[in-house]
This record gives structure tokens, C-alpha cells and sequence, in this order.
């Protein structure tokens, strides 16, 4: 069974390895938040983890309906994600804004997220694929002693 996750990433792959797509920087922005995934809920909820003074203010008052996370008042609209992620590209040194890029790093590290049942399986005789810096194919066996070529 395909993931939402890894369509994407196995869809530009094969588009690349039948010539469909040319390489280039162009496929590095092919990777965006997708709705109800852990990068698009980092966007609406970036604050998460932190606290607004009316939030605060319920938990001092003892008010049991606050929830436990974030009260939105700091939702990003989904308009406004590419360049939201363009910004973020910055103070994370960057040197160039890719949208894959930013994307891995708003989906690895949202706030509270479960990695139960979370696992990546390899094929042992098998290669592992990306794009590199300039959008070029690169592949590597999988294996801890083998490079990318």
C-alpha cells in the first residue's frame, strides 16, 4: 500500500528515470504541506507548545475547557505557507529556499509527534534515490558503506 507521504517522492523519482521530467532546481519545489499532515498542522499550528495570554489566563482561572494545545491564535492560512516556509529558510541558514526542503523540516519536527507504528523499510539488495542540491537523480545501495552516485 502507497502513503500519501511517499507518492509524491516515488511519482518525481519515476518521473525523472522515464525522462518525463527534466532534472533541475524546478523539482526541489514540487514538495508542498499537504492538508491534515504533520508539515501543513506545523504551519496552522505553529506555536504549539507555547501560550497565549488568554490561555494563561483560562489555566490560572482553572477553566478545564481550555484544551491542552495550541489556541490557535496564531493559525498561518494555508495561503500563506510557501511564503511562511520562504521566511523560515532564512534563520535556519539556508543558502538557497527549497520547498522539499523546508517541508521535511516542518514535518520532522512538529511538536508531539508519534513516531509509534511509524516504520521505513528497505530492501536489503535494493537502492535508495533522491534529488541532489541541483535536482539531478542521485542513488546509493542501501547499506551503511556505500555513497551516493
Amino acid at each position: 500500500m502507497m502513503s500519501i507521504i511517499s507518492l509524491p517522492m516515488l511519482t518525481v523519482t519515476a518521473a525523472i528515470g522515464t525522462g518525463i521530467l527534466q532534472p533541475g532546481v524546478h523539482l526541489r519545489q514540487l514538495m508542498f504541506p499537504v492538508r491534515k499532515l504533520a508539515s501543513y498542522n506545523h504551519l496552522i499550528c505553529p506555536s504549539i507548545g507555547q501560550m497565549s495570554s488568554d490561555r494563561a489566563y483560562n489555566l490560572v482561572a482553572n477553566n478545564h475547557l481550555v484544551s491542552p494545545e495550541n489556541d490557535g491564535n496564531s493559525k498561518i492560512e494555508p495561503e500563506f505557507h510557501d511564503r511562511a516556509m520562504l521566511l523560515l529558510s532564512v534563520p535556519l541558514g539556508r543558502p538557497t529556499y527549497f520547498c522539499d526542503e523546508m517541508e521535511c523540516i516542518l514535518c520532522e519536527s512538529v511538536p508531539n509527534r508519534q513516531l509509534e507504528g511509524c516504520v521505513d523499510w528497505f530492501i536489503s539488495s535494493g537502492f535508495l534515490f533522491d534529488i541532489n542540491e541541483r535536482g539531478h537523480l542521485i542513488y546509493k545501495k542501501n547499506g551503511k558503506n556505500t555513497k551516493w552516485e
